[in-house]
Order: structure tokens, then sequence, then C-alpha cells
């Protein structure tokens, strides 16, 4: 009679490092999320940073050590942890991946079970892998990630956004053509670059165009959001902070797990020519990465994060 499946050792103590990074995450208000592969691509999840209940935006690359075979020593001083058994392939992935990585080493080898972490590059010294000692994984170090990634901005009150004559002139009644004043300001828009400070580069596409200028929206909606085009671009290129986050679909693509998202920017904008409004700016986030065991070393095109304008409308409410 042949013996049931036994789970090996090693498995055993990956399912305790990811466990226990979960739980820190979750109690820190965040959200951690594995990348569920039998083979080991150096690469275990990500978390999506929180504060106070609002997504910011920022997203981190995980890899989970866990257990004492990837202890190799202490420094002379007693400050660093220097890490063994990491594999070449993944240091040159995390070294070039376009999101940020962290490295979790989880401490196994007492009854008190303590991780320690790091971010790439700060992580290497040489060919060798090393954790500062004092960065005890904990609760607390959600907030040092973050500020890693986005260093806090001083509080400052943001600059009254300069209207373009597409606005003013809209506003205003004058006669001219909108739509050809509209559709000439978004072709000038779509060929510059356009970069938010906290989300990097959001690209403006036909699908934008398409979804402000579909039918269906009414005629008074479309012109409405034309007149505004010009305070979006202000919004995504002045804004420092997300005010929305919201998970559309997660579907499964040829091995890939591909994640749609609407991020929204909002803006209270003073008018010199009539009462003040709250400006809203919507945006699409596709996220795509290896999903099935099945899937060889991912290159870093499928490693990616795109975003990209959808539209711009007025709450009706201040």
């Amino acid at each position: 009679m042949s013996k049931p499946p036994q789970r090996s050792k090693q498995r055993e103590q990956e399912q305790l490092g990811l466990g226990y990074v979960d739980r820190i995450v979750k109690r820190a208000g965040s959200e951690f999320r594995p990348i569920h592969l039998e083979h080991d691509y150096g690469l275990d999840g990500e978390i999506q940073l929180f504060r106070r209940r609002q997504h910011t935006g920022l997203y981190v690359y995980v890899q989970v050590k866990t257990g004492g075979s990837y202890f190799a020593r202490l420094s002379q001083d007693g400050t660093y942890i220097y890490l063994r058994n990491i594999k070449a392939g993944h240091k040159d992935l995390w070294r070039r991946a376009n999101v940020p990585v962290l490295l979790i080493w989880v401490d196994t080898r007492s009854t008190e079970v303590k991780a320690y972490w790091g971010m790439v590059p700060e992580i290497f010294d040489g060919n060798r892998t090393r954790l500062e000692k004092r960065l005890v994984f904990g609760v607390h170090s959600l907030a040092e990630i973050e500020q890693r990634l986005l260093p806090p901005q001083k509080k400052e009150t943001p600059e009254p956004l300069q209207l373009t004559p597409l606005v003013a002139l809209g506003s205003r009644g004058q006669p001219y053509d909108l739509l050809s004043e509209a559709k000439k300001f978004y072709r000038q828009w779509h060929q510059l670059t356009c970069t938010s400070p906290i989300l990097g580069s959001v690209a403006i596409s036909r699908r934008g165009w398409r979804k402000i200028t579909a039918p269906s929206r009414g005629k008074e909606q479309i012109e409405h959001s034309l007149k505004l085009l010009p305070l979006a671009k202000a919004i995504i290129e002045q804004q420092k902070a997300i005010q929305g986050y919201r998970t559309v679909s997660v579907e499964s693509d040829r091995g890939y797990q591909v994640t749609r998202a609407h991020l929204y920017l909002v803006r209270r904008v003073e008018f010199t020519f009539r009462n003040p409004a709250i400006v809203v700016v919507k945006l699409e986030e596709v996220r795509k990465f290896p999903s099935m065991p099945f899937v060889s070393l991912p290159s870093l095109e499928s490693l990616w994060i795109k975003r990209r304008f959808l539209t711009v409308y007025e709450r009706r409410h201040v």
C-alpha cells in the first residue's frame, strides 16, 4: 500500500513565512496578494499600501525567505544579517524589475518568530545579500516602506489651477467649435509625456477620447467633459494623492493574471466666472503578472503596470 503524499518541510516553512507576512500586512491595514506559483520565480506576491483605508497607489513586489537555512552570519558590529542560498537569477530579476522589490527573511530558529526586511538595491553588498537587523518587520514597517517609496510632502496649499482658453471660452459662451478645439487639445496632450507625481507615466489614449464622446452620455455631459480636459491634465500632473481605488476585474489570460482597476483623482477648483466645483479625473490601471505554474521565468515586459486616462467630470455637490 503506497504512502499518502506528505508535505515537505520546505513547503511548511514557505507557508509559515507567507502566512506571517500576510497577517502583519493585514493588521497594518494594507493588502498582501500572493502569486500562486508551484515553482520559485523569485517573487512571492505583492503588497498594496493603504493609508487610513485609502489606496495610496503604491505597490511593492515581495520575496519571502523562511528558516535558518538562509542565515549566513551577522556582521562584526552586529548591525547586518547576511543571508545565503539566494539564487543569482532572482537577484538579477529584482534589480531589473520595474516595480520596487522587498525582501523579507522570516527567522524561525527559535520559538519567537521574527522577520527582517530590506529594499532592493539596498540589500546588496557586492554579491552578498544582507538585511539591517534594526529593520524588524512588523505593523509599523508599512509606514516606513511607504515613506521610502514616496517621501512625504510638506503640507502646502495647492496653487490655483490655471485655466486654459478652452475652458474659459467654453464657460463664457463665446462662439467657437468646442469639439474641434477639444480634439486639437487632446491630440496635443496625447503626443506629450503625461506624468503624475504619485503614479508615474499616464497614457493619453484613444480609449479616453471614445469614452468621453460616447453618444450614450448625452450631448450635455460630453460638452461638459470636453471643457474640463485642460483641468484633467493639470490635476494628473499636480495631484499628490489618490482619493479612490476600485478593482473592476481580475482575469486569467494565457497563464497570467490581469487586474483592472479604476483610480480617482479629486480636486476642488476655484473658477473666476462661476461657483467652485469638485473635478474628478478617472484613470484605468492594468496590472499583469504570472499566475499559472507552467509559466516559465517571466520577462520584465510581462510584469507591468500601465495606467491611462479615462474621463473627467464634475461632482454636483461641493
